[in-house]
């Protein structure tokens, strides 16, 4: 195996399925993290093979003094709470620190808690292993602390789906009780369901590169002008593409409708505001634009 593991990741669901050879854990809104561990040598690292371990200062000595004479590798999520609720922008901020000195004083202002929700080694690989196994092992591994948890796994995903609805959370991941770790895959034995949101958006204009339609510029009307919210290139077919650059020229105008921020694409064309896309979203950002937009459709 190579030095840094890629996760297993989950299958997008649209539907919640209440099995009873499944279980329930709440898909946290972080930045995914695994832990590798041999005997109190501590190496954390995104699901990309980026290093965290120097990110994270507070997480690591506790899991090299938790686990000084064990070999581990552990599969989890680190989040920072903020009113009740993952928030996935302060986590972000801490993960992108890269200074010693920065890190250290925000310790304290964003604090982070790494949820562990699954083990793939421990003294030997464990990945052949039925998913209920390596959560009985899991379960006897962490000793739960502010700062390292336990993922809480339930056998009522209908009341963990609404629960996590009510508080605004990102969603739940489905898991087959006898599914095995697929390492670097997505796979069906995993699938996450997200609350997702839904706007009806005007188009302000596109961006293009190399002389075709890549993305969306989007807007909504507030009071008497105009508002951006971000741009939209994911759920834009090519034939979608083909058309709206087709006829951009025509409906091109000289001034845009909002307040746009600079982008790097070769050429922008204006519109007015005379198209509207159904656009899926996760959340708004700080700055109020979409957060992972999707267009659903485009409406008349």
């Amino acid at each position: 195996m190579s030095t840094f593991l890629k996760p297993m990741e989950p299958v997008l669901s649209k539907e919640l399925l209440l099995k009873s050879d499944c279980v329930y854990q709440v898909k946290w809104d972080g930045i995914r993290i695994l832990a590798k561990i041999d005997k109190g040598s501590v190496l954390l690292h995104t699901r990309h093979g980026n290093l965290r371990t120097s990110i994270y200062p507070e997480i690591t000595a506790l899991l090299e003094a938790q686990y000084a004479n064990q070999t581990l590798y552990l599969d989890g999520e680190m989040i920072s709470l903020h009113k009740g609720k993952p928030d996935f922008f302060r986590v972000v901020k801490r993960d992108r620190m890269k200074t010693a000195s920065k890190i250290q004083q925000f310790i304290s202002k964003i604090p982070v808690s790494y949820i562990v929700f699954d083990v793939l080694k421990l003294d030997e690989w464990i990945t052949s292993k039925s998913l209920l196994t390596r959560l009985s092992l899991l379960q006897d591994l962490i000793q739960p602390s502010e700062k390292l948890q336990l993922c809480p796994t339930s056998e009522d995903g209908k009341t963990l789906f609404q629960y996590t609805l009510d508080h605004g959370w990102e969603g739940i991941v489905v898991k087959e009780k006898n599914g095995l770790y697929h390492i670097g895959e997505k796979h069906p034995t995993w699938k996450k369901i997200k609350h997702f949101q839904f706007i009806t958006a005007s188009l302000l204009g596109v961006t293009l590169k190399s002389g075709s339609v890549y993305s969306l510029i989007l807007g909504v009307k507030e009071d008497d002008s105009w508002k951006y919210i971000g741009r939209v290139s994911s759920g834009l077919s090519t034939e979608e593409k083909r058309i709206l650059t087709a006829y951009s020229s025509s409906l091109a105008i000289s001034t845009p409708m909002a307040k746009i921020p600079p982008f790097r694409e070769e050429e922008i064309r204006w519109f007015s505001p005379i198209m509207q896309a159904k656009i899926r979203f996760l959340e708004w950002t700080p700055d109020g634009t979409l957060r992972n937009p999707v267009i659903e459709s485009f409406q008349k």
